[in-house]
């Protein structure tokens, strides 16, 4: 059984990706906005290292930390989307960034989903 306060981070972190997800779809969201509501994904995933692995047993603590690092490395190829989204001056552009960032969000929400259902 997945600890409680694992399961309450993961389940923050996931609601910090459905909340950016809906922010950079919203065509009328100022690119500020979009960067703010990044930098709460990442500080949402702060929270879920700072727990560490030691609460887990060893079987989890090994499945976690292989998420943790697709995370990381996901996270990282996020923040390029987003800044390249604020540097786009073209609407092809910003759609080629908005796709790839739809499918990097995916791909996060399943490792979520992964994280959750350890228990």
């Amino acid at each position: 059984m997945l600890p409680e306060t694992y399961q309450q981070a993961y389940t923050a972190f996931e609601r910090s990706l459905e909340q950016f997800s809906g922010v950079f779809r919203d065509p009328n969201s100022p690119k500020p906005l979009i960067h703010k509501s990044f930098q709460a994904v990442q500080q949402s995933f702060q929270t879920v290292l700072d727990l560490g692995l030691d609460g887990l047993d060893p079987q989890q603590s090994t499945n976690a930390q292989s998420y943790y690092t697709e995370i990381n490395k996901q996270l990282r190829l996020l923040g390029m989307d987003v800044m390249f989204l604020q540097a786009s001056r073209q609407s092809a552009t910003s759609t080629q960034r908005q796709q790839q960032m739809g499918e990097r969000l995916e791909r996060l929400r399943v490792y979520c989903e992964a994280l959750l259902s350890e228990g």
